[in-house]
């Protein structure tokens, strides 16, 4: 793996990096007060899907598309903790599948392309 401070466009993936990050932490502060005793579990799982995107993030060579569909995979989860946990998402259902297949499908191209 390239590390982020080496890769190339360095500023770009560090704003993703960043903004996935932040926005993890906002979704984690969101979804608090509703947690109850699910808070370090739905707080670990959280950490586990934002090391999973920032790594994806960190592979810039060979794999553009890579990034992408972690953060669409981040989207679909986040969104169905947020109707789970807050409730009332507006279309939730073509949300979740169509960010979770489009994310799923470019992590596949990317690792057969890695692969290849």
């Amino acid at each position: 793996m390239v590390p982020l401070a080496s890769a190339p466009d360095t500023l770009a993936l560090k704003a993703a990096s960043l903004a996935v990050g932040l926005g993890a932490i906002a979704l984690y502060f969101t979804l608090a007060p509703s947690l109850g005793k699910l808070k370090l579990p739905v707080g670990a799982y959280l950490v586990a899907i934002l090391v999973m995107a920032l790594s994806a993030l960190a592979i810039p060579q060979g794999a553009p598309w890579l990034g992408l569909g972690a953060v669409l995979f981040v989207i679909s989860d986040s969104v169905i903790a947020i109707d789970k946990f807050r409730g009332g998402v507006p279309f939730r259902g073509p949300i979740v599948w169509i960010t979770y297949y489009v994310g799923q499908a470019l992590m596949t191209l990317s690792l057969l392309t890695l692969l290849s």
